[in-house]
This record gives C-alpha cells, sequence and structure tokens, in this order.
C-alpha cells in the first residue's frame, strides 16, 4: 500500500514539474541573453525615435536641500548625443559626445564620453556657490532605466538616485532648442521672486525659494496637544515654458500641488489645475529693485528735469577739457557697493575709455518708506573707501572741473531724499527719482541701455 502510494506522489509530482516547465517556456521563449538584448535595443529606438529631441528634466541627489532641476535638451543618433543646456546660454552652445546603453541589474543609459554639458551636474567639485567640494551638484552620468515609451522616459540616477524624465521636445522649438531655453530663462525672471504667499481656501502658507526649491513653512494642528505646530517642507522645482513644476507634490489638506502655471503679464500664479490655490509674489520694495545687484539703471540726459539738465552740462564742461564727454550713465550694484557709475567718450580718439578709465561714485541708500529713498554721498573720495579709483579721478578738482555738479543732482553730504514712482512694481521698465525738497528735480531711470546722449560727430 505504501508503494501504490508513493508512485502515485511521484507521477503526480512529475506531472506537476511537466506543467510548470511547459509555462516556463511558454512565457520565456527566447533566452536571457536574447531577452536583455531585445530590451536594450528597444531602449535605444525609443531615444532615436523622438524627431525633435528630448527634454530632461535633470535633478541631483533627491534630498530636501539638492539644488533643484535643470532643463537639458538631447537629441539622439545611433552612438552619439548633442546636448543643449540651460547653463549653457551665454553664448548658447550645443556639445555632441558618446552614449551607450548597457547592462547591469537592469538597462542603464550611460553617458560614457566626456560632455561638459551633462558632466558639469555630476563632478564632485564645487563649480558654484553653495555646492561642497567633494560632492558638486551631486548628478550623475549613468542612470538606470524605468520605463521608456515615445511618450517619456523615466530614468534614475544609479549612485544618487534622482528620478529623471524625458519628454518629447514639442514642435513648435523643433528647431528653435535656444528658444525653448530662452523661454525657461524668462518664465523665471518673472516668476521667482524673494518670498510668496500661497493662498489655500482662507489659510496662507508662508513661501520662499532657495536653490530651485520652494520652502513652505504653514501651521499644522497637533491632535495630541490640540495646539498649531510651526512646520516646514522643502521641495525642489523645475522651470519649464509653462510654469515651475515641483519634483514631489506638496500635500496641504485636501490639496495635492504639483505646481504654478505661467501667464503673460500676470501678477499671480494658480496652481496647475487648483484655481482656488494661488501663488502670490511678495515684491521688493523700490529701494530694494534699486540696489539689487542685478539690476542697472540707465540715466540719459533727455530723462533729467532742466535744472539737473543744466547741473550735468556744467560737469560735462569739465569733461571737455580733457577731450571727454559722458558716453554712459548709470546706478548699480558693483562689487558690493552702490552708486553712480560713469564711462567717457574721448573726443579727439573718437573712442571710449577703457573700463580702467571708467569711474564709479559710492552712496548710502536708506529706504525711508516703501516709496521712498534717501541717497548720501560723503562729500569726499579716498581710495577704496567712497569710490573706486575713476571717481576719485573725476571727483579731483584740480583734474576734472565741476564733476561734482552732476553727483550732487543724486545724493549729497546731508542725503537727498526722494519720492519714487514706476509703471510696475512687479517688474519696473522704469524707476522715477522726484527729489522731496525740490519737485522740479525729476530723473528717469530706465532699465534698458541708452547712451547718456547722442554724440556730435
Amino acid at each position: 500500500m505504501k508503494k501504490i502510494i508513493f508512485y502515485t506522489l511521484a507521477l503526480l509530482t512529475a506531472i506537476a514539474y511537466t506543467s510548470c516547465v511547459s509555462e516556463v517556456d511558454d512565457a520565456f521563449d527566447k533566452s536571457s541573453a536574447q531577452r536583455i538584448q531585445d530590451a536594450m535595443e528597444n531602449d535605444k529606438d525609443v531615444l532615436t525615435s523622438a524627431a525633435n529631441g528630448w527634454i530632461m528634466e535633470y535633478y541631483g541627489s533627491p534630498t530636501e536641500t539638492s539644488f533643484g532641476g535643470y532643463n537639458l535638451i538631447m537629441k539622439f543618433s545611433k552612438d552619439s548625443v548633442e546636448v543643449a543646456s540651460e547653463k549653457a546660454m551665454d553664448p548658447y552652445r550645443t556639445v555632441k559626445s558618446h552614449y551607450k546603453i548597457e547592462q547591469s541589474a537592469g538597462d542603464i543609459l550611460s553617458f560614457d564620453e566626456y560632455n561638459e554639458l551633462i558632466h558639469y551636474f555630476s563632478t564632485p567639485v564645487a563649480l558654484e556657490d553653495g555646492w561642497t567640494d567633494g560632492y558638486g551638484f551631486e548628478g550623475d552620468h549613468e542612470f538606470r532605466v524605468k520605463s521608456a515609451s515615445k511618450d517619456s522616459i523615466v530614468l534614475q540616477g544609479k549612485k544618487h538616485g534622482a528620478r529623471v524624465v524625458m519628454t518629447p521636445i514639442p514642435d513648435e522649438y523643433a528647431t528653435n532648442w535656444e528658444g525653448y531655453l530662452k523661454k525657461v530663462k524668462e518664465v523665471e525672471e518673472e516668476m521667482i521672486f524673494s518670498s510668496y504667499k500661497l493662498f489655500i481656501d482662507k489659510d496662507t502658507v508662508d513661501v520662499s525659494p532657495k536653490n530651485r526649491s520652494f520652502i513652505f513653512s504653514y501651521k499644522e494642528l497637533n491632535e495630541e496637544t490640540d495646539s498649531l505646530d510651526d512646520k516646514t517642507n522643502q521641495i525642489c522645482y523645475i522651470v519649464t515654458p509653462n510654469g515651475v513644476k515641483l519634483y514631489n507634490d506638496f500635500a496641504y489638506g485636501d490639496y495635492t500641488i504639483s505646481g504654478f502655471e505661467y501667464k503673460d503679464n500676470a501678477d499671480t500664479y494658480e496652481a496647475y489645475k487648483l484655481p482656488n490655490v494661488v501663488l502670490a509674489p511678495e515684491f521688493p520694495s523700490l529701494t530694494q529693485q534699486l540696489t539689487n545687484k542685478n539690476n542697472v539703471w540707465w540715466i540719459t540726459r533727455e530723462n533729467l528735469s532742466d535744472p539737473l539738465k543744466a547741473e550735468w552740462d556744467i560737469a560735462d564742461a569739465g569733461l571737455a577739457k580733457l577731450n571727454e564727454t559722458f558716453r554712459y550713465v548709470n546706478l548699480q550694484t558693483k562689487s558690493n557697493h552702490f552708486g553712480l557709475y560713469i564711462r567717457n567718450y574721448n573726443t579727439k580718439k573718437k573712442a571710449i575709455v577703457s573700463a580702467n578709465d571708467a569711474g564709479m561714485v559710492w552712496f548710502t541708500a536708506t529706504e525711508i518708506a516703501a516709496d521712498k529713498v534717501k541717497l548720501t554721498f560723503k562729500d569726499e573720495c579716498k581710495k577704496n573707501t567712497d569710490c573706486d579709483d575713476g571717481g576719485a579721478y573725476y571727483l579731483n578738482p584740480k583734474k576734472v572741473k565741476d564733476f561734482n555738479h552732476a553727483v550732487y543732482t543724486l545724493a549729497t553730504k546731508e542725503g537727498k531724499i526722494f519720492t519714487m514712482t514706476t509703471d510696475r512694481l512687479k517688474k519696473p521698465s522704469y524707476i522715477i527719482l522726484t527729489e522731496d525738497a525740490d519737485p522740479s528735480n525729476v530723473i528717469k531711470l530706465k532699465v534698458a541701455y541708452e547712451d547718456f546722449k547722442k554724440l556730435s560727430e
């Protein structure tokens, strides 16, 4: 009886094994080596199939404090890739290099030949402020292929693990990669400010950007203590022609926020598909914009009121004795000093003076109110204390007669207080300074470059 049972069990086991082997053979009718080869060939087919190229949303180490995302554009051929980058816009350029698909516990897209636009992010060198030597941006140049289709390719950094998504470049930018990256830059300039308020129904969340990430600060109910606790959530973002896209969604109450939509000339930005969630920038004061190191405010003779024209003409007559005249004049912050920057034209040599001969007179700008600024000049010019060398030369009455007539229209030892007006607080194209003590003294500062006056031939 025991033998019968034994042989019966053995027969059933053999039948079951044969059935399983048949199913496995049906499911894997190719060898593992062939399946791996087919998968890699499919990945390459997808990479090379995008006629316009791919937009890569490139991120480094996926931590809260990483450095946000940047746009790379790539066009793949059989064994090479052409790359453009946000970091290569001045001047715009593309760089070609070799790539390969290889197998290492899954398909790997490897940029195995040095490409300055890709390896800029994977080098451990601190190439920018905030990066740390030995870590750099913490990006990758080898990526695991998580999925690949004609609509998108999802990658994961092999070393640092960031999610990197590639999508086909839109037809409107098919032959204009530079235009795509310029639009990204334009959107960033329009949308990114030093602070915001995020309005979610009746709630308000403070938002501040840092390293292409948003820091969301808000109150959250602690159910154990029945009190409101301070919470912060830092989420990286990337800028696109359509707005700002978050690396991870920001969850707040019943809302899931993936980013904010850009619209031309808008002062606030709605969250994607959430019209009742609005990101409102808090614009810098006019004094802050006047002294911002990224802004240059140009002065022209025609934008001076008549009393001030007369003063600048006196200064220009003093320069004429040196065969010079004002070429361009502006207010700017340079080397951490705000003040009047002057560069002249040599009327005898018919050439602009060298940068070494340019002058800058340093002012102190004090914010009196949201629309008022006080400009002070120490009424002297000692080397490396109140102006650069050129400014010291111009303010020396033994060398340049009456140059201070121009300087004193803007600042004096006692200080001049100006009321400021503009066309648009968010992004002014001009600021008009009107002196409180004498409203006939008016100076219009413009963003767009212009010579101080037309040169007479």
